[in-house]
């Protein structure tokens, strides 16, 4: 402890001469807080690194020399050079130096500050290398403003923000004498420069000067201003006396002026009302560009010259009424020539001059109109409120002819009656086929009762002539509107022309024009659509195929008028223009009558559907070729059926098959599900037809097919065939069959709905995605459709499950409670039990088990017949699983046991016995081969439920002695069946080798004896092995079975292949020839010398071929080359 404290105050006292020596070394300026007074090291100002090291290096020299000249004792230096270290060199802090050395120069030229130079030699020094010299005041002033820091200069500066405001109280009065001090030093320094700014003043006596001078500057001031006014008053009497002359000349000239303005608008004055005879004149003349030019150079006379005089007040009025009366005159001109052109009567002979006369007539109309900026209100209302009147009665008066004429071509004598045309008679009628001609007033009164007529008339219209009458309809408004668009150019042009200069008052000009142009349009459509809302009722029973035709007519026509709608609009420059839908009204109609035309067809369907359901007897039908197509064309495997009429009479040649293929799956059907098929193809056809109608046909084709589906459970399930006496019982066959029909349609619908997603895919716009989009919607439905069917037959497959089920219970009744019979015979299972098991006929089982054997075999081989192997196995399977769980219920009840026939020896007693019944039905049912699998699973069930849930008591128990020996035999049987089915695969395979050998050779050269003679051997009718390989592999590149195809034609004992084996039918067309040549001739040798041929009595392929045409049985020989032993025979 003593030693440490020792330690401590040794250090102490250290530090304490430390600081007594750093204050000895303190300059002035660290005694006044004076920043920028002492040495440059402690002020910061050096131009670059190497005058900062210098400056470093200059004081470390100034403290050595300090202390050397003071004699301070060399072991306090001592002590203080170890505790502050060495003084490095400049050379060692290169490195640190070089760090910032990329940043010292932009800190410097921030920071820089001008210093006061030590003396006048090295100020002229820094003077020469900076620029020149600066005066002393300013660099003072500059370091005084550089001595304030920053903080001060800033705008946001407060001085309660100050930081010394924020520091703690005990800080504050820890730091009270440091900041007096601080404080004091400021002071003191803006008093010593107060001082020498007031020193320097009086230096210079300025005080003095501003004293001395206050008399004389006011002296010379006061006789300046005296001068100034002096001259002021000159220069106003001068002009005076230059300006008075100058501006009495001037006072004279402007009365002269006034004076020659009064006569000029007293001139104009007169001019002005001499015009109002002349414009009236012009007017009842009807030449209004003249009139024109007439008002308007008097309009702007009355503007220019005449404005503001009281006395034209009169004049002008009189001028404005006569604008109004010519612009009333010119509209009402103009609106009559347009709607006289644009709805006169089409006449071949007349046309061309006419529209000349017209176009001449209507350009000086037009060209007033667009100059007194009347053309717009003209074409719209005024003119269409007149075009559209008119056009009702032009359409009338067109479709009272068109019915006249079609009436006259169709020679009905009864013409007032069935064209009740207001009581017109023919004078009259004749008279409307010139409608120019026409009195205003009797052309009106016949268009107001003419629409109850003209309906009449169309409803009692055929088709045919509807649709000539319908087509003339459409070309009057086709015509109609190319005249518009004639007119329509014709008007543009000359507003271009008038409003050369403004360009925005012809595009509005040309806006008004397609806007007029889509409203005569719209309502020439509108009333044709009124007339074909008239026949609704009568195209509801049309033919599909009638109202396509229609509508392709229909959809052509409407597209011309599109064409020439577009025209116009391009021909007036307003190419891009969108317009209202002209067409919205007529479409709606051809829609409605559209769906309802679908909706007919699909009542239709719906009756034939419900008719045939309940006609249905549910027998298996064969499947004519010709529903094999449509098939396909569903499932988009074909063309349209529309599309392969030409192949109709081949298909009638074709044999009828047993099955429809779907996807490599066979189907047996009936009848109704034919007609299903038929019914789909006709809506799908109505869908390619109709393509912007598929939403409604694929939702009406939904509804026929859950009606297919409804009624056919309720016929077959439900019982509903018994109950309507169509069927005496409902049997397996047409549970099965049924089922097939709805597997059918399970896996034909989400195929289709693929197949018309994929037809029904739209690229078109807003419009044609949002009906496509509505189509995949509905055709989700399929699907759930689908599902539909799938469950109604697994209900179907379950109802067959049930029946089997219902045999099992018929029959279990007497075999679980009617003992076996009493065998009494010799002990089988003494000694060796298997083989005695083998060698026994019967096992002694249950009488009642061969009925139920022949009940499931039964109803496999009708199941079979029906359905295929896998829908059968799962039937059988769902049975034997029920059967198998009422077994094990029957077993937890009370079994009876009694003895005889039952005992407790082996095969005796009850569970020995059942187990001999359970060997004798997998005896009997294993040549069912379609159900070995649930058949093993079956017994597998029953041999489990018997172990576990038979009791132990002697009489029932079982022995496993006869279980292992059944097992025994199971397996060895199973062996022997795997040989045998493998020897029957082989067989079919070799069999199967011989039929593709036969196709390849069909294929490649026609026939199978043409192909012998082409590739294997061209003379003889037999072939060795290497012939027979080498022919095979070289000439027909045949991949299959060759071994196994020689195998099958040629014996063990045999060594070469004959042609007859190849071709068997070849012996029956041999014998066929040459009975035909002794039934037609006597013999053959007469026949061959009473047959045209050059060299008999031999003969070849071609001779033969026409031999062969005596009977038809006879042409297999013609396809066969005759071999010499042949020929020897036949002659």
């Amino acid at each position: 402890m003593p030693s440490d404290r020792q330690d401590e105050a040794n250090q102490s006292e250290t530090w304490a001469r430390v600081y007594d020596e750093l204050r000895s070394q303190q300059s002035l300026a660290s005694v006044i807080n004076d920043p920028f007074r002492g040495s440059r090291l402690l002020r910061g100002q050096w131009d670059g690194l190497g005058e900062f090291v210098g400056t470093v290096w200059e004081s470390v020299e100034e403290l050595n020399d300090q202390r050397e000249t003071e004699g301070i004792d060399p072991a306090v230096l001592a002590r203080i050079d170890a505790l502050i270290g060495p003084v490095p060199e400049a050379s060692e802090l290169q490195p640190y130096l070089d760090t910032f050395a990329d940043v010292w120069d932009v800190y410097h030229r921030n920071h820089r500050r001008k210093s006061r130079w030590p003396n006048a030699s090295a100020r002229e020094v820094a003077s020469s290398s900076r620029g020149p010299p600066e005066d002393d005041d300013l660099v003072a002033a500059r370091e005084a403003h550089f001595a304030v820091p920053p903080e001060y200069f800033s705008t946001s500066f407060s001085l309660e923000q100050h930081p010394i405001f924020r520091q703690s109280l005990e800080t504050a009065v820890d730091r009270q004498e440091d900041l007096h001090a601080e404080l004091s030093g400021y002071m003191d320094m803006v008093e010593v420069s107060l001082f020498e700014h007031i020193r320097k003043a009086q230096q210079d006596r300025l005080f003095d000067s501003l004293a001395s001078l206050g008399e004389p500057l006011q002296q010379d001031l006061s006789g300046a201003l005296a001068v100034v006014r002096t001259l002021r008053g000159h220069l106003k009497e001068v002009q005076k006396l230059q300006l008075h002359c100058g501006l009495a000349v001037g006072r004279l000239e402007r009365r002269k002026r006034r004076v020659q303005d009064v006569l000029q608008k007293l001139d104009c004055l007169e001019h002005v009302r001499q015009c109002r005879p002349s414009i009236q004149m012009l007017l009842q003349g009807r030449d209004f560009i003249t009139a024109l030019d007439l008002i308007d150079s008097t309009t702007s006379a009355l503007e220019s010259k005449l404005k503001g005089l009281v006395s034209v007040k009169s004049t002008w009025s009189q001028l404005l009424d006569f604008g109004d009366t010519f612009d009333r005159a010119v509209e009402a001109e103009f609106v009559h020539l347009s709607s006289e052109s644009l709805l006169q009567q089409e006449d071949e002979h007349e046309t061309g001059q006419e529209d000349e006369i017209g176009d001449l007539r209507l350009r000086p109309l037009c060209q007033c109109l667009a100059l007194r900026g009347r053309l717009r209100a003209a074409l719209n209302p005024t003119l269409r409120d007149v075009v559209l009147s008119q056009l009702k009665k032009a359409i009338k008066l067109h479709t009272k002819f068109l019915l006249q004429e079609l009436e006259e071509v169709a020679g009905d004598q009864e013409a007032g009656d069935s064209l009740p045309l207001d009581g017109a008679s023919p004078k009259d009628e004749t008279a409307s086929e010139a409608p120019e001609t026409v009195p205003a007033e009797a052309e009106a009164k016949n268009v107001e009762g003419a629409a109850p007529g003209i309906t009449s008339a169309l409803c009692v219209l055929a088709f045919d002539k509807f649709v000539d009458f319908w087509r003339r309809l459409l070309g009057f408004v086709l015509v109609m509107a190319t005249r518009y668009s004639r007119y329509a150019c014709q008007v543009q042009a000359i507003a271009a022309e008038a409003h050369a200069v403004n360009a925005n008052d012809s595009a509005e000009v040309a806006l008004e024009l397609c806007r007029l142009l889509e409203v005569i349009l719209a309502q020439a459509l509108k009333i044709a659509g009124a007339l074909l809302q008239a026949r609704q009722k009568e195209h509801q029973s049309l033919k599909v195929r009638d109202w396509q035709n229609f509508l392709r007519l229909t959809n052509s026509l409407l597209g011309k008028v599109d064409q020439v709608q577009q025209s116009c609009q391009i021909k007036v420059k307003l190419g891009d223009h969108v317009g209202v839908e002209i067409q919205a009204s007529l479409r709606a109609i051809t829609h409605s009558q559209t769906k309802n035309i679908i909706e007919e067809f699909h009542q239709k369907c719906l009756l034939q559907t419900t008719q045939v359901l309940e006609q249905e007897r549910w027998d298996r039908t064969d499947v004519p070729v010709q529903y094999k197509k449509i098939l396909r064309s569903l499932l988009g495997h074909e063309a349209k059926l529309s599309d392969a009429g030409g192949a109709a009479d081949e298909d009638a040649d074709q044999p009828a098959e047993r099955y429809l293929h779907v996807e490599g799956t066979q189907y047996q059907v009936v009848p109704a599900a034919l007609t299903l098929l038929q019914l789909l193809a006709d809506y799908v056809q109505l869908c390619h037809d109709f393509s912007e109608m598929t939403a409604e046909v694929v939702q009406r084709m939904c509804q026929l097919l859950r009606l297919f589906n409804h009624r056919a459970q309720r016929m077959i399930l439900n019982g509903q065939a018994v109950q309507h006496k169509v069927l005496p019982r409902i049997t397996a066959a047409n549970l099965a069959l049924s089922s097939q029909c709805c597997g059918l349609m399970a896996q034909v619908l989400p195929l289709l709905q693929t197949q018309l997603g994929a037809s029904g895919e739209s690229h078109g716009n807003a419009q044609a995605a949002a009906r496509g989009a509505m189509v995949v919607a509905l055709l989700g439905d399929l699907s759930k459709i689908a599902s539909e069917f799938a469950e109604h037959r697994s209900a179907l497959f379950g109802k067959l499950s049930d029946l089997l089920r219902v045999q099992y219970e018929k029959h279990s009744q007497r075999w679980l409670k009617v003992p076996h019979c009493d065998t009494g015979g010799a002990d089988i299972w003494k000694g060796d039990a298997m083989a005695a098991l083998q060698g026994e006929s019967s096992l002694g089982e249950h009488e009642s088990l061969e009925g139920l054997v022949k009940d499931i075999t039964a109803m496999y081989r009708v199941l079979l017949r029906n359905l295929n192997y896998d829908s059968v196995r799962k039937i059988f399977a769902r049975a034997f699983e029920e059967i198998a769980s009422s077994f094990q219920q029957r077993l937890e009840q009370d079994v009876s046991a009694p003895s005889p026939p039952y005992s407790d020896s082996l095969g005796r007693s009850l569970g020995d016995r059942l187990l001999l019944d359970f060997a004798y039905l997998y005896r009997e049912l294993e040549k069912l081969t379609g159900i070995t699998t649930p058949l093993q699973r079956l017994l597998c069930d029953l041999v489990q439920h018997l172990q576990t849930k038979l009791p132990e008591d002697p009489p029932k128990k079982l022995h496993p002695v006869v279980l292992e020996a059944l097992q025994r035999i199971e397996h060895e049987e199973r062996a022997q069946a795997r040989q045998a089915l493998q020897q029957r695969a082989k067989e079919l395979a070799r069999k199967r080798a011989v039929s593709d050998f036969r196709s390849l050779l069909r294929h490649r050269h026609g026939s199978v004896i043409a192909g012998w003679r082409h590739a294997i051997d061209s003379e003889e009718e037999q072939v060795t092995f290497e012939a027979f390989e080498d022919a095979a592999a070289d000439a027909l590149k045949f991949t299959g079975d060759l071994d196994g195809l020689w195998e099958e034609l040629v014996a063990e004992h045999e060594e070469v292949l004959l042609l007859e084996r190849l071709e068997p039918a070849l012996v029956e067309a041999k014998k066929s020839f040459l009975y035909a040549c002794a039934d037609r001739y006597g013999s053959v040798e007469r026949a061959f010398f009473e047959m045209d041929i050059e060299t008999k009595p031999l003969v070849g392929q071609e001779e033969t071929s026409i031999a062969c045409a005596l009977r038809s049985t006879c042409r297999k020989i013609a396809g066969c080359c005759l071999s010499t032993q042949t020929s020897k025979e036949l002659t």
